[in-house]
């Protein structure tokens, strides 16, 4: 019987799949790719690809809509206390779990506030060791700091004021899940999923495909009253070579393109950034902000006896302040958006923080222009005239930014600098910078949450690497920080951020490159989809005509 009913389970799967969606009656089937996914468990959404499918399983208590403003989700409503110390949340009662046997006698019950407490009680419990424990540890209290008031009220206490907080739950690290589910499958919840989301886990083979379906009891509705979601499934496949998700695209088998890389770039896009003519009539392309800088970072701690090739920080030329603004000087970030990116991204002449996340007004902003005599006068300051005496700089890189880290060598060896490149891997990069054994590296940094302090907080003194890979510490922009997290009205507390930004700058610990931008390829019958800055995959209101 357990065969049969097996073999039934999967041609069912198949026949929903198979279905088009281009008739009346068909059932809707959303498809698309992503490269990698370790779990569905929500404790270990530290990535992109656990983070979107988690997001369609789970709910938090709050939710991000596409402008990455907070939503209420199940939390209908909260109150923050006037020492900024303690959050009350009031939550929904009509919010019910996925059917599954863990409920014993019961297919399902209702989320609760207690739900909540055993939740984030499990991303600090270290038998757990959630990559996500960070976003609690040394804000919370350390007694009870989550409370079930009763089924329907959740108070969170805070050790220190932190005005982002409310950002943080929006992550998918503070999804709710049941005890129950946790507790039967163990090792094998993160692939036996038990949510509260728009859509339920049915099948995964690993490296393959996972396979959603419409949650039916779903408690969100749209503007018009209409029970959400519209999509009877969704499929995700993991096509690892981007030419062959292209390729997969362009067949329509999948209905979302997005990520394109340098091979692929000039089949879809122009010189200045639109969709090539011949492509207009089968796809649309969406062009939004990614709160994701690229930047080339410097080593600035005095105290570092040597990087990873044994060279002693003592010739580590990055730690003369002048060195470091003459590069940034020296780089014409217009020209490599323009020739390297087909104008996929802003040119950061304008600081670290996307300028998206403080109004878009850059008229306050500090930042560094290309100027090339500057950049000689610098460097003479330095005591390098025209780069001589300088020695070679090693800039470590991984292969997606090859292409332009080779433009910025060009570049910057016009302004005297002899630059190598050292391609490694990104596991062997990211433990290099984390031990502050790299003296100038590439680097990125995506926004963990809706508020700027989610950039500032990487040059932080406190905070070691990571997030400060560059060990920048200045007691003035400490002090600010400080002030900052005491100010909860945004637009006062926005003064304090530009500030900072321009203290930070000032000392030029790292060189903004570029603020990114999100490229996404639509095929036209796909209405609905939404796409966060923070580059989350928001699928309850798509819909194929």
């Amino acid at each position: 019987m357990k065969v049969l009913a097996r073999l039934f389970y999967l041609f069912i799967i198949g026949l929903i799949l198979s279905c088009s969606s281009s008739n009346e009656g068909d059932k809707m089937v959303f498809n698309y790719n992503q490269t990698a996914c370790s779990s569905l468990d929500p404790a270990f959404a530290k990535d992109q690809g656990n983070m979107w499918v988690v997001n369609q399983v789970y709910n938090g208590l709050v939710q991000l809509d596409e402008q990455m403003k907070i939503k209420p989700c199940i939390a209908k409503s909260w109150s923050i206390s006037e020492d900024g110390l303690k959050y009350t949340f009031n939550l929904r009662d009509d919010v019910l779990y996925h059917e599954s046997h863990v409920f014993g006698g019961n297919s399902t019950r209702i989320a609760n506030a207690q739900d909540f407490v055993y939740s984030f009680e499990r991303i600090l419990d270290s038998k757990v060791g959630s990559p996500g424990a960070w976003i609690f540890n040394n804000r919370v209290r350390d007694e009870s700091p989550f409370v079930a008031d009763n089924d329907t009220t959740l108070t969170i206490y805070l050790q220190e004021p932190f005005p982002p907080f409310l950002g943080i739950l929006s992550m998918q690290y503070c999804s709710v899940v049941p005890k129950e589910a946790v507790e039967t499958f163990g090792e094998k919840f993160r692939v036996n999923p038990v949510g509260t989301g728009p859509f339920k886990f049915k099948f995964w083979e690993e490296d393959q495909k996972i396979i959603l379906w419409k949650n039916e009891r779903y408690f969100e509705v749209d503007n018009e009253g209409n029970a959400l979601p519209y999509l009877d499934a969704v499929k995700v496949s993991f096509i690892q070579e981007k030419q062959m998700e292209y390729l997969a695209f362009k067949k329509g088998d999948i209905d979302y393109f997005t990520s394109i890389n340098s091979n692929i770039k000039d089949l879809l896009i122009t010189r200045d950034g639109k969709l090539r003519e011949n492509l207009k009539d089968t796809f649309k392309m969406e062009v939004i902000p990614y709160l994701n800088t690229e930047y080339l970072g410097f080593l600035v701690d005095p105290g570092i006896k040597k990087d990873v090739r044994g060279v002693p920080n003592s010739k580590n030329p990055f730690l003369n302040k002048n060195v470091r603004k003459a590069i940034n000087y020296a780089i014409d970030r217009n020209i490599l958006m323009k020739y390297l990116r087909n104008n996929i991204g802003k040119a950061a002449n304008k600081g670290f923080i996307p300028p998206v996340m403080l109004g878009g007004d850059t008229s306050r902003f500090f930042g560094y222009e290309f100027d090339p005599l500057r950049a000689q006068q610098l460097l003479n300051k330095a005591g390098y005239p025209n780069g001589k005496g300088l020695p070679e700089i090693v800039l470590y890189t991984g292969d997606i930014s090859m292409d332009l880290c080779e433009g910025l060598q060009s570049q910057l060896k016009s302004a005297g600098f002899n630059v190598k490149i050292q391609k490694e891997q990104t596991s062997s990069l990211r433990q290099w910078m984390s031990d502050s054994k790299l003296y100038f590296f590439y680097g990125q940094w995506i926004a963990d949450y809706p508020d700027p302090e989610t950039f500032l907080t990487v040059f932080w003194g406190n905070n070691p690497a990571p997030p400060n890979y560059t060990r920048f510490k200045s007691d003035k922009y400490d002090s600010l920080y400080n002030k900052a997290l005491n100010c909860p009205d945004f637009e006062k507390r926005k003064s304090i951020y530009i500030e900072m930004e321009r203290v930070m700058l000032d000392e030029a610990p790292i060189v903004p490159l570029y603020y990114d931008e999100i490229i996404n390829f639509i095929h036209k019958n796909v209405e609905g989809l939404k796409v966060t800055p923070s580059k989350l995959l928001i699928l309850k209101e798509v819909k194929k005509v």
